[in-house]
């Protein structure tokens, strides 16, 4: 049996500490068991969540509607 990944991706708008807009996105991966038939065994499991800015940067998740930048410290607000 093999791994297929799939990832998901979902943008949302917000701003940085400058008042500048700026768009988060939440990527998630999910793998899936492939069986020797080629359909799929059970449901998707979720392997990775992470946060990114579009230009790149890593972000932590700090709550629902804050994120903080891994390399700058800088925070990101998302817009309501």
């Amino acid at each position: 049996m093999e791994k297929k990944y799939t990832e998901e991706l979902f943008r949302y708008p917000a701003v940085n500490e400058d008042g500048k807009p700026c768009e988060v996105i939440e990527r998630i991966t999910y793998a899936r068991t492939i069986g020797r038939d080629g359909r799929p065994k059970g449901r998707p499991t979720e392997v990775n969540r992470r946060w990114d800015l579009k230009t790149g940067e890593r972000l932590h998740k700090l709550s629902d509607t804050e994120f903080m930048d891994d390399e700058s410290g800088a925070r990101i607000t998302l817009k309501a």
